[in-house]
């Protein structure tokens, strides 16, 4: 009897291990399967259908251990890639949230499986893709939504000028223009630095005219003190502009400062192309130096501005009543 029981616990065994056996074999055929399907729809850039697969191919085989260590291997080489290709798909349908979503996951898969190719071209993708989200809402004038997505994609690249281009003119659209022009003067030095002579022009452009537009409306305000403040700071990004210099000088005569209105004036000059242009400093000129009693100055320069019609009967009333020769 026990030797009966014997040979009947034999045949039980043995059929338990065929079946283990069989049923790895079956579970191995699987994950292969799945691999394979993957790479099939990978190839037909079918990115989405590809990961689902992949994914189960990887549950798969680590339930079946080293004996589909070979479907893991092969996995692990298109997964980090087959996120980045369905997260351009995505990007390409306007899908700008899900994109971005899908380029996250691409970062993380390839940390995962070391891809650090994958990872790169990910993550310079997905700033610019939270700068375009900023963009939108700062058109649309949802100024603290654009900021949180500026600074999303500056939490991956601290440097990305445009996102700190758009950073700034959130803050000028919200009058804040100190903190503007940290952000402006963030993208200039960075774009120097860079090669991005684009960016540090666009970011030199808007910090120039918020003090302009300050010292223009100053300067209406009758507040000269403040509007000279004003345009003194715009010099900085625009050191050679014609018209600041003339309001510097404009504005200095206004409040009798006539040594720093004649220079001003000169500067003016200096960075003036157009001789049409050159005549109403000419006349600030005059008036200057008729203030300061220096009259054959101030004939020479009644003179020239009067070459311009638009000055002429105004130049020409002071010449005569200066009685210059």
């Amino acid at each position: 009897m026990r030797s009966k029981i014997m040979r009947v616990f034999g045949i039980m065994s043995m059929m338990a291990f065929f079946f283990a056996v069989n049923a790895s074999a079956q579970t191995k055929d699987e994950a292969a399967k799945l691999y394979n399907d993957g790479v099939a729809a990978y190839n037909a850039k079918n990115f989405a259908v590809a990961i689902t697969n992949f994914n189960q191919a990887l549950d798969v085989a680590a339930k079946v251990g080293d004996e589909a260590n070979d479907v893991k291997d092969g996995v692990v080489k298109l997964l980090p890639s087959c996120y980045l290709q369905n997260g351009m798909l995505l990007y390409k349908d306007k899908k700008v949230v899900e994109s971005i979503n899908e380029f996250n996951n691409a970062i993380e898969v390839g940390k995962k499986y070391n891809d650090q190719a994958t990872v790169t071209k990910a993550g310079n993708i997905v700033p610019q893709l939270y700068r375009v989200m900023g963009n939108q809402e700062l058109g649309a004038k949802n100024y603290d939504k654009a900021k949180e997505y500026y600074n999303m994609g500056l939490r991956l690249n601290p440097e990305a000028t445009n996102s700190l281009l758009g950073l700034g003119l959130v803050y000028s659209k919200q009058g804040n223009v100190d903190s503007a022009l940290v952000y402006f003067d963030k993208v200039i030095e960075i774009g120097k630095r860079t090669n991005k002579p684009d960016e540090v022009a666009n970011a030199t452009a808007q910090a120039r005219d918020l003090f302009l537009e300050k010292a223009s409306n100053d300067e209406k305000a009758k507040k000269y003190e403040e509007a000279i403040k004003s345009y003194e700071t715009a010099l900085k990004y625009a050191p050679q502009s014609e018209v600041v210099y003339y309001k510097l000088a404009f504005c200095n005569y206004t409040l009798s400062k006539w040594d720093d209105a004649e220079k001003a004036a000169n500067k003016s000059l200096e960075y003036t192309l157009n001789p049409a242009e050159k005549a109403k400093v000419y006349f600030l000129l005059a008036g200057v130096a008729e203030a300061k009693k220096d009259i054959p100055n101030a004939c020479a320069n009644y003179k020239k501005a009067a070459t311009n019609p638009k000055y002429k009967a105004q130049a020409s009333a002071r010449i005569k009543a200066l009685k210059c020769q």
